[in-house]
């Protein structure tokens, strides 16, 4: 059997420009957050997912709802102050992809804590975001019931 040469084309494009990548490596990414752990941790975890998402508002939207969905059920958090930080942290910084990704968590906790105003409090402040696709997302989250 004769060896194959190598291949001269390179690596080939970023993951970013191949949808099933991004798919996996975003859902992999979703599926490792502990919104239980440091705050340093949860914040690094959501920025590294805005990372890879890059500039796809589209995708960003959709990661998010992966995020309400992975996180929305189980216990209350013992210790909900870190996560809520974390989340405060990437909705502040006025990015539309961060800001659309804040929205995931913020409603997963929200309805994983039946909303008292502590976790009221970062869906309100993510209405006021300076991208209004970020405002209508969070405008669309109902703070009651599940």
């Amino acid at each position: 059997m004769e060896p194959r040469p190598p291949d001269v084309r390179g690596p080939g494009p970023p993951a970013g420009d191949r949808p099933q990548l991004s798919a996996t490596r975003t859902t992999l990414l979703v599926r490792a957050i502990d919104l239980a752990g440091p705050g340093p941790d949860i914040l690094l975890a959501l920025r590294e997912l805005a990372a890879a998402i890059g500039d796809r508002p589209v995708l960003a939207g959709r990661v998010a709802e992966d995020l309400t969905s992975a996180h929305r059920y189980g216990e209350p958090l013992a210790a909900p102050a870190a996560a809520l930080a974390a989340i405060a942290s990437l909705g502040g910084d006025g990015g539309l992809v961060e800001g659309l990704l804040a929205v995931g968590p913020a409603t997963a906790l929200g309805i994983r804590h039946n909303w008292p105003d502590t976790f009221r409090a970062p869906v309100v402040a993510l209405r006021r975001h300076p991208e209004p696709e970020v405002r209508e997302t969070a405008y669309a989250t109902v703070l009651d019931g599940h």
